[in-house]
């Protein structure tokens, strides 16, 4: 089984659209997710994605993660800096620019990985 430690946020915004429909893809296909939320209020419309999302986050929460697994942070490049414990950091910020401070330099290199879009 994959298994994979997923922190983001769910809400109506760019990073939560694009974290919740990733995560719901991944779920559906059988991708064991620990979910640890960015910010505690998920911004969900439909009941029926509450039932998975709860299950996610219980794996997070009561598991403490996978300590064997990858972690991927879906967050903005100047806070890169807090992962589960796992055995690689991903990063995955939605870049904008085409210069980065040094401060978000120091927080990408803090990712063993990064993913861009």
């Amino acid at each position: 089984m994959n298994r994979l430690n997923w922190n983001s946020v769910f809400n109506k915004m760019s990073y939560g659209y694009s974290s919740f429909n990733l995560a719901k893809e991944l779920y559906k296909q059988d991708v064991d997710l620990a979910f640890f939320p960015i910010h505690p209020d998920i911004g969900v419309d439909d009941n029926n994605d509450l039932a998975w999302i709860q299950k996610i986050y219980n794996n997070g929460k009561i598991s403490g993660g996978y300590k064997d697994s990858p972690a991927i942070r879906m967050w903005h490049q100047h806070s890169l800096e807090m992962f589960p414990i796992s055995s690689e950091r991903i990063g995955w910020p939605i870049f904008e620019l085409d210069d980065f401070s040094q401060l978000e330099k120091n927080h990408i290199e803090n990712c063993d990985k990064i993913i861009v879009c």
